[in-house]
């Protein structure tokens, strides 16, 4: 049939070994249900979680850092809530956050009880 030596005859027949070993851990990986849960199927709601917050955190003179552990509130809010700050002055009332783009009053109304402006 075909001229083959005998280790070029082992060759092909470790390829071989190996291509149906790679398809029958395909068929396990692809056909083979798990019984356990996989993250994708978790779905996690962030937005009702209870905050971690101790002390109410003041809008005009705390760090974007204490900004981001209010709820919702991340890295680029933070920053564009003292921008708003240092531009327009500060807060008066914790009511005129919602004037920072990006919060509006279905934000405020998780964040009110945890901001303070004195």
């Amino acid at each position: 049939m075909l001229n083959l030596s005998k280790s070029e005859r082992q060759v092909i027949l470790f390829l071989f070994g190996c291509a149906i070993l790679g398809l029958g851990l395909a068929f396990i990986k692809n056909y083979i249900p798990r019984e356990d849960v996989s993250i994708n199927s978790a779905k996690i709601d962030l937005s009702t979680r209870e905050p971690v917050i101790n002390k109410k955190v003041n809008i005009n003179t705390d760090s974007s850092y204490e900004l981001c552990e209010l709820p919702q509130i991340g890295p680029a809010l933070a920053k564009r809530i003292i921008e708003h700050k240092n531009r327009y002055g500060p807060y008066r009332r914790t009511e005129d956050i919602r004037s920072v783009k990006g919060i509006g009053d279905s934000k405020y109304n998780i964040i009110r009880e945890f901001i303070s402006v004195e």
